[in-house]
């Protein structure tokens, strides 16, 4: 089958800010995979799709798909995006080269 189509603007390299102060990152391949690193540097890989204002993020394993609702990027690029149960919302900006 072919390779899922990764819409551009979503491929890329992300800091991802907890409310807490937590930080994680996300890198988002042209490929349609993604690599999440916690704050402990636990790795989680899978397959990505945007869908609107949906990002959805489906692990390998057993582990069920999310998708998190992603506000419109501000002036500096970064974007608030919200869990699917509406309980964490996470600050989203480009990592630094």
């Amino acid at each position: 089958p072919a390779a899922p189509v990764v819409d551009p603007s979503a491929v890329g390299t992300y800091d991802v800010k907890y409310p807490d102060g937590t930080m994680a990152k996300t890198v988002i391949n042209a490929d349609g995979t993604f690599v999440d690193t916690d704050s402990k540097g636990v790795e989680e890989k899978g397959m990505f799709t945007r869908n609107g204002d949906k990002d959805c993020f489906d692990p390998e394993g057993d582990k069920p798909a999310e998708c998190w609702t992603s506000s419109a990027p501000g002036a500096d690029g970064s974007f608030t995006s919200t869990s699917p149960d509406g309980k964490t919302t996470v600050t989203v900006s480009r990592a630094s080269p």
